[in-house]
């Protein structure tokens, strides 16, 4: 190789060489840079607290039990209606929400949500759900609301509704409707530093109300206004554990249903067909409980 051809190669190399070492710098002091002071002018976040509130005024014209079978709206005249929300948001990661709607209906419903983020959480939720079916009902029955269904002390029986001379002057109004409510309370926890995770949660389902229930004494019949109270608890909770290509989970369901009534008697309108055979007597809903342990795992190569 000539002399001009090796000085040439000498200086490509040491160009490539000095612009190296210039990149290496600039990385190096890159990854240098203190960043602590940084700030972005558009990663604004509200904290504390923020609401809003809708309240107003609504009219029904005239009473109905079907336009109000599932919205509380089953009486003519004037209803509240308010819904809201508030939440709080605080910079260590604690925060709060609240939900509200139709707080002045029998329709209403509330939830509740706080803790902080990474760490717990707290929930808690109530629902109130009316059905109407019926306001147009008439029943010579007494002792409504009760397990036990007697008839006025004059009661004439006959063979046939129309053989009973006292039915028209004993019938009473009685409607056909029940409630249900259901409350909850939940909780996860999150331990700092830990692949463990843990959850619970418990909820009550309370329903009440009237039913138009079928008796008979063989071959005569009655509808019966029936109460009923019924109660239903769950319970649910939870543990997992996760590492870095597997998981294993651990859970227990329990639901627990109770009958406040567990029969219903009831006095018998008609004429006996067999002497003696004036009361009646039917078993209601049993109680009864569910209890289900779960465990579960995944891998991944």
């Amino acid at each position: 190789m000539s002399a001009g051809r090796l000085s040439v190669a000498l200086a490509a190399i040491l160009g490539i060489v000095c612009t190296t070492a210039v990149y290496a710098d600039s990385t190096s002091s890159a990854v240098s840079a203190d960043t602590s002071n940084w700030q972005c002018r558009l990663c604004t976040y509200a904290y504390g607290w923020t609401g809003n509130l809708d309240a107003g005024l609504t009219n029904v014209s005239s009473s109905s039990f079907k336009f109000g079978e599932y919205t509380g709206l089953v009486k003519s005249g004037l209803y509240l209606l308010a819904d809201g929300d508030a939440s709080y948001r605080k910079q260590d990661g604690h925060y709060f929400d609240v939900t509200a709607n139709n707080l002045g209906l029998a329709s209403r419903d509330i939830s509740i949500n706080g803790g902080q983020q990474g760490l717990y959480e707290l929930s808690a939720e109530f629902q109130e759900i009316p059905q109407y079916l019926s306001n147009s009902g008439r029943t010579p029955f007494l002792g409504l609301g009760s397990d036990t269904l007697t008839l006025p002390g004059n009661w004439a029986t006959g063979g046939s509704t129309a053989q009973m001379p006292n039915l028209n002057r004993g019938l009473q109004n009685v409607d056909i409707e029940n409630t249900r409510r259901i409350a909850s309370l939940g909780i996860k926890i999150l331990p700092p530093k830990s692949n463990w995770r843990f959850s619970a949660h418990f909820q009550r389902d309370t329903q009440d109300g009237t039913n138009a229930l079928g008796a008979n004494f063989l071959t005569t019949s009655s509808t019966l206004p029936a109460y009923f109270d019924y109660s239903t608890n769950q319970v649910r909770a939870t543990a997992d554990y996760t590492a870095d290509n597997w998981h294993i989970g651990f859970g227990y369901y329990g639901s627990f249903f109770q009958d406040a009534n567990a029969s219903l008697n009831w006095s018998n309108p008609f004429t006996p067909l067999t002497p003696g055979a004036t009361q009646g007597q039917m078993a209601q809903s049993p109680n009864n409980s569910f209890n289900a342990v779960s465990f579960s795992g995944a891998w991944q190569a």
